[in-house]
């Protein structure tokens, strides 16, 4: 029979046993896969929620520009600093698109239309956000 105390200090040996460094590189392994796959997936949706928020942001510029014009009917042509000068807009409304370009407003008669130049803020690439959109038919 095995006495008391070699009992215990065998069985508190068992007990006080770590992790492998196998063990701890798989779990990290493991860690760090999850993370990149979550990190890219919130990265997806940011990209869409800029275009969106970026269209929504034109189209308020747009309707702050037809009922501006229709005060004002002498003035052709009026930029999202100048609709916040003439508190058109609400103050804290930025007049810049979420990647920090500021909108351009375009005016052609009758017509107008806000462009963002999208992630590349370059003009009159295919990642550019108007409204109303261009026709692509004519």
């Amino acid at each position: 029979m095995i006495p008391r105390a070699e009992r215990f200090r065998a069985g508190q040996t068992r007990r006080s046993r770590g992790f492998t460094l196998v063990e701890l590189i798989v779990v990290i392994t493991i860690i760090g896969s999850l993370m990149g796959i979550i990190a890219f997936a919130i990265f997806q949706r940011k990209k869409t929620a800029d275009i969106q928020t970026a269209k929504l942001a034109c189209n308020q510029y747009r309707q702050s520009v037809l009922t501006y014009k229709q005060v004002h009917t002498d003035v052709d042509c009026i930029q999202p600093d100048q609709l916040k000068t003439e508190k058109e807009i609400d103050s804290t409304t930025s007049i810049k698109d979420p990647w920090g370009s500021v909108f351009k407003i375009v005016c052609d008669g009758e017509e107008i239309a806000v462009i963002s130049f999208g992630p590349d803020k370059k003009e009159g690439t295919d990642d550019d956000i108007r409204v109303p959109p261009l026709d692509k038919g004519k």
